[in-house]
């Protein structure tokens, strides 16, 4: 069975939770923009959005600097890169390969592990 954007959303935020519950301060649920926010210490913050064509896009700001953020979507399929159209845009403005599939129960504990490691430096 195949889950819908708000859906996706929901085991998303869930699984959010369950690694990250200490960290997060403040959440927001948007049904009508199809996104989570999570506000974490120091101005982070963390915005998931799916659709239902299959799109997702995972992004973490680092700080209130506009470029200052990681991203891994496939929202555009133009970047060169072995895992197309799934890919990371790295805090260095690069964009590489991703590990990232837009399945909320596969993507969610590497992104989280990936925010904590960012939470702890």
């Amino acid at each position: 069975m195949t889950l819908n954007a708000l859906e996706k959303l929901k085991v998303a935020q869930h699984i959010l939770f369950q690694h990250l519950s200490r960290q997060i301060k403040d959440s927001h649920f948007s049904d009508e923009h199809f996104t989570v926010k999570l506000i974490f210490e120091y101005g982070k913050r963390l915005y998931i959005r799916y659709n239902d064509y299959g799109e997702y896009s995972y992004q973490f700001f680092l700080s209130s600097q506009p470029s200052d953020f990681i991203r891994f979507d496939n929202f555009d399929d133009s970047w060169a890169v072995t895992t197309r159209p799934h890919h990371w845009h790295t805090q260095d403005g690069n964009v590489i390969e991703s590990p990232m599939i837009g399945i909320p129960e596969e993507d969610i504990p590497i992104l989280a592990d990936k925010i904590l490691s960012l939470l702890i430096k």
